[in-house]
């Protein structure tokens, strides 16, 4: 969106982007939900305390060579910052996980990385799928485009962090994300 003075206008582009985000999402979404599994019986039983029966039926994931950028990046302005998405190792499709087989965790982090992922399924459940996606990406753009600026994923990963060093004990996550959502959005 370029302005007369041939300046872009950020905040369109960033409503545009979110607004092509949220479409996107949903599809692939769709794409990846037909090929994605559950938890296997065994990290069904290590989250059994930390997430409901809901959340755990819900959840699927599936391998992908990367976790794709969105076509549309390509229509984007290259002044205007991106979400590196093949860059990362997992990615939440609203309840569908794709993981990546190029950037992938140690075996040992595996089990919080899906996790971690978990915590963004419960955030979507909470918010919704549009308020979710909006709100992580504006908070991606007030953080200065810095992924580890953004409240909903300092969420994820202080609840991963706290799974990671007690993973006996477990603790509702429904309920810390929902006490804390208020306060990050």
């Amino acid at each position: 969106m370029t302005l007369e003075d041939g300046t872009f206008n950020s905040e369109a582009l960033l409503a545009n982007f979110i607004k092509r985000s949220k479409k996107w999402v949903v599809e692939q979404r769709g794409r990846l939900r037909e090929n994605s599994v559950p938890l296997s019986t065994e990290e069904r039983r290590l989250f059994s305390g930390f997430f409901p029966e809901e959340i755990l039926n819900l959840a699927r994931f599936t391998s992908v060579p990367t976790v794709s950028n969105p076509d549309f990046y390509s229509e984007i302005p290259s002044s205007f910052p991106r979400l590196e998405l093949d860059r990362m190792v997992a990615f939440t499709f609203i309840d569908t996980i794709a993981e990546s087989q190029t950037v992938k965790p140690s075996p040992a982090n595996v089990t919080a990385t899906r996790f971690h992922e978990l915590v963004h399924v419960v955030q979507g459940q909470i918010l919704g799928v549009d308020a979710v996606v909006e709100e992580y990406l504006r908070q991606w753009a007030q953080s200065g485009f810095s992924y580890w600026g953004i409240p909903l994923e300092k969420q994820a990963y202080r609840l991963q962090i706290k799974f990671y060093r007690e993973p006996k004990n477990g603790f509702p996550v429904v309920d810390a994300v929902s006490k804390d959502i208020q306060t990050i959005i």
